[in-house]
């Protein structure tokens, strides 16, 4: 997560917008590597720029918790999909 960071700041200096891809991959990043706090920093980060998360932001954090045995954020993060208006699939559910 921390080259994955290194990388994002490197896009943010040279004036490249980071979109969807770019978060999500961060988040991806954060996830592989057990941080489940920074990926929501991501998340969070992602809001702040405007940027707004898709159905694969919410179902990384959503599957991170779930595999991490906390169902309880794992459904918070459900809510909050819900209500950004995005449906959950059934891949999500998995």
């Amino acid at each position: 997560a921390e080259l994955a960071t290194c990388w994002f700041r490197e896009l943010e200096r040279s004036g490249v917008a980071p979109n969807i891809t770019t978060y999500n991959t961060m988040i991806s990043a954060c996830v592989q590597a057990g941080q489940l706090e920074g990926a929501e920093r991501w998340m969070q980060h992602m809001n702040d720029s405007f940027t707004r998360p898709d159905i694969t932001s919410f179902r990384k954090l959503v599957d991170a918790f779930a595999e991490a045995g906390d169902a309880d954020r794992a459904e918070q993060w459900l809510n909050k999909m819900e209500e950004a208006g995005l449906k959950p699939d059934g891949a999500i559910y998995t």
